[in-house]
């Protein structure tokens, strides 16, 4: 916003904070309440800390299932094995992905979640490719 390069005025960084706020916390509503579909299956941490969330698996799924899922789904998501210095996260007691939804749209978001309960929901059909329409870009970092 040009008028807030005059100055740097304290209420035009405050705006623009809280338009911010707003938006990332419509995107974090809408995914953590898809994930809630998952409840009891999953456990989601993270909620209150950023643009990203932690969801540890509690089904038996393995991580590599987890994210073969996702990506039937065309879905990219993180496993936390990734993020361990030393190798140990393969060695977890369950499986965790880490969410990101900064970049994306708010539908991009929504579909992209809807894909994942799809893909993660115990004892539901899974086939590859069957979400059908656009592709949502990946939840990323």
């Amino acid at each position: 916003d040009i008028s807030c390069s005059l100055v740097g005025s304290e209420m035009c960084i405050r705006d623009s904070l809280n338009r911010m706020r707003r938006i990332y916390g419509r995107k974090h509503d809408i995914l953590l309440g898809e994930l809630k579909k998952l409840s009891g299956s999953v456990r989601v941490t993270g909620e209150h800390a950023g643009v990203h969330l932690l969801v540890e698996f509690q089904n038996g799924m393995t991580e590599a299932e987890v994210i073969r899922r996702a990506e039937e789904q065309r879905v990219r998501v993180y496993p936390l094995s990734e993020y361990t210095i030393d190798g140990s996260g393969e060695k977890m007691r369950n499986p965790a992905v880490l969410l990101g939804y900064a970049t994306l749209t708010e539908e991009e978001l929504l579909e992209a979640a809807t894909r994942l309960v799809k893909a993660w929901k115990p004892n539901s059909p899974r086939q590859a490719g069957e979400a059908g329409g656009q592709s949502a870009r990946q939840l990323r970092k």
